[in-house]
């Protein structure tokens, strides 16, 4: 066989096989793309969860003491001294250390779920003089993107609010 021929045969291979190389090469990488999106999606969702989660247990503390739920949806002054006073104390911090673990991942969730947690927030901080003075003691020890969101919390005639808006 002639050097011709091979290199006849060699352009002819070779014509077949980079453009099936080229097109496996499209595949895997939309593939790639594809898998890329659903870990986002399933990673989104997983946060969304450890949100609710964490809210959740929150809320199981109202069960086992709802006397105590007053002082942050019922806008009533926390106790003074006393067991409850330390336990008011204790869940605005946590209240306000689940905040915080919200706004600093706040990027991984989308736009419409963070207003909902931000007005969530606000809420919170307008129905709670026990959220707002531990966040007037407090709010240096938080991140900068919960202080973002809160700004400093101030009592006033309409029981307190947040002096930033959402966004």
């Amino acid at each position: 066989m002639s050097a011709e021929w091979v290199a006849a045969i060699a352009a002819s291979i070779s014509a077949i096989l980079v453009p099936a190389a080229l097109w496996l090469a499209a595949r895997q990488w939309r593939e790639m793309a594809r898998q890329t999106e659903r870990s986002v999606v399933a990673i989104k969702s997983s946060i969304y969860q450890s949100f609710a989660s964490q809210l959740q247990e929150i809320a199981l503390l109202f069960v086992d003491r709802p006397e105590l739920r007053q002082y942050f949806y019922d806008n009533r002054e926390p106790p003074r001294n006393g067991r409850d006073a330390t336990q008011v104390r204790a869940l605005a911090a946590v209240f306000l250390d689940f905040m915080d673990t919200v706004a600093v991942q706040v990027a991984a969730i989308p736009e419409h779920d963070r207003d909902v947690w931000f007005r969530f927030f606000q809420d919170l901080m307008r129905t709670s003089p026990a959220i707002r003075k531990c966040w007037n003691e407090t709010s240096e020890w938080y991140s900068v993107d919960l202080r973002h969101v809160l700004g400093p919390a101030e009592a006033g005639d309409d029981g307190g609010r947040v002096s930033r808006d959402l966004r």
